[in-house]
């Protein structure tokens, strides 16, 4: 066998290049209106994780005021617990049918008071 030397690829003007039906709007132009667009959406987006992180720290904050410290040591146990199965759901190391039941019985297990 021979080896074949590597082909050359010469550069494309992406705005020439029509779209595979050879009419309509070209790539350029079809990124150019989804940019602003994904901007928007990813504003929005970080918005939102810094008010779901915000609220969740001030809501712990109220609760380390409100509970005793082995109340609140329960309570940063079991959402610990929590993230860890929603980190595994997102990760989908699996289906999620078996996620649901066991964040159920987590919940009414810690939330058992032991005499």
């Amino acid at each position: 066998m021979s080896e074949q030397p590597p082909r050359q690829v010469e550069a494309v003007d992406s705005e020439a290049v029509p779209n595979a039906a050879g009419d309509g709007p070209t790539r350029a132009s079809q990124l150019s209106s989804v940019r602003p667009a994904a901007g928007r959406g990813l504003k929005w987006s970080l918005i939102g994780n810094i008010v779901t992180k915000l609220g969740s720290f001030i809501i712990a904050l109220v609760l380390a005021r409100l509970l005793s410290p082995a109340d609140f040591g329960t309570y940063a146990i079991a959402l610990s617990a929590m993230y860890f199965l929603m980190h595994i759901k997102d990760v989908a190391l699996g289906d999620d049918d078996w996620v649901e039941p066991h964040c159920l019985c987590a919940a009414s297990v810690g939330g058992r008071r032991q005499a």
